[in-house]
């Protein structure tokens, strides 16, 4: 509401626009290699570097009711798209003129935002797909 009321601009200036074949298809492929090589990989490499893995912070949601999960698990995705790979990385590529910098800075900034939560590190390579689709539905595909 802020980019359209306030900014006076329209949701595609941190570009939300309907998604295309390419889109679709690209959400799909990440989806799968996010799914069947990334889990994996970042699974061995907790086992094998002797990392605390996600069960502490698993066991603190199990307590939650599941009408607030699933609130958790729709909004929650949706509203850090939207601020950090659509309204920061366009706003920042604004302000510096390059879209890589903008990308890299709302990385940097998603990133240092989740160390303590738990999250792995992949906002750089997200913001990268983001900005080279030109559609931030690509990414929450």
């Amino acid at each position: 509401m802020f980019v359209v009321y306030v900014e006076r601009l329209p949701l595609s200036s941190i570009g939300l626009r309907p998604p295309g074949w390419l889109t679709i298809v690209s959400g799909l492929l990440l989806w799968f290699v996010a799914i069947y090589l990334m889990s994996p990989v970042t699974n061995w490499l907790i086992n094998t570097l002797g990392l605390p893995g996600f069960e502490k912070g698993l066991s603190k949601l199990r307590g939650l009711p599941v009408w607030y999960k699933v609130f958790i698990a729709v909004t929650g995705g949706i509203v850090e798209e939207t601020l950090y790979r659509g309204y920061a990385v366009e706003r920042l590529a604004s302000l510096t003129g390059r879209n890589w910098l903008g990308g890299l800075i709302a990385a940097v900034i998603f990133g240092l935002a989740h160390i303590r939560v738990g999250h792995r590190p992949c906002a750089g390579r997200r913001s990268c797909l983001r900005l080279d689709n030109d559609n931030i539905l690509f990414v929450e595909a």
